[in-house]
């Protein structure tokens, strides 16, 4: 997935509309839908939907790691 399919991942988690995603990222709705069409395939999801709740999993997951690596470097200074 490019940067750019990773932005629009990202806000189709946060549940914006392709109208929005591409007011916010400067683009054309075709541009957006082209790389929706291309998160869908590359993680082999069926709609946008399926694409939301991805990345809002994906997001979970991340921020877990980071609070559990966070938390690991504190124990260690710690000690």
């Amino acid at each position: 997935m490019t940067p750019r399919q990773f932005e629009v991942f990202q806000l189709l988690g946060k549940g914006m509309s392709t109208r929005q995603i591409a007011g916010r990222m400067a683009v054309t709705e075709h541009t957006v839908k082209a790389h929706t069409a291309k998160i869908l395939e590359v993680l082999g999801l069926e709609s946008r939907l399926q694409a939301g709740l991805a990345a809002l999993m994906y997001e979970s997951a991340w921020r877990t790691t980071v609070s559990a690596t966070s938390q690991n470097a504190n124990t260690e200074r710690a000690n």
